[in-house]
């Protein structure tokens, strides 16, 4: 699991302008929360980076890059659910 994933499960109080997550929680975080949640049924997230810096910070969160393309990435919403349990 990675570190910032931690932080959000270790979280001690939320915040009055968004009581579900706490302050300082990764943006990231709450997207991913919110794919998970919603009512719309998808089977992945895809970002689509800007470069490889950006690559390479989505693949240590476990994204995996299109064969075809590789500055884009996805993540089975299965396993994104799988943080929030």
């Amino acid at each position: 699991m990675p570190l910032w994933w931690r932080h959000v499960a270790c979280a001690p109080k939320a915040t009055s302008s968004n009581p579900q997550w706490p302050a300082g929680t990764r943006p990231e975080t709450d997207a991913l929360f919110r794919a998970v949640r919603s009512e719309i049924a998808s089977l992945a997230v895809i970002v689509d980076t800007k470069d490889d810096n950006a690559r390479r910070f989505y693949e240590r969160e476990s994204f995996l890059p299109f064969t075809d393309q590789p500055l884009k990435l996805f993540r089975p919403m299965n396993d994104i659910a799988a943080l929030f349990r």
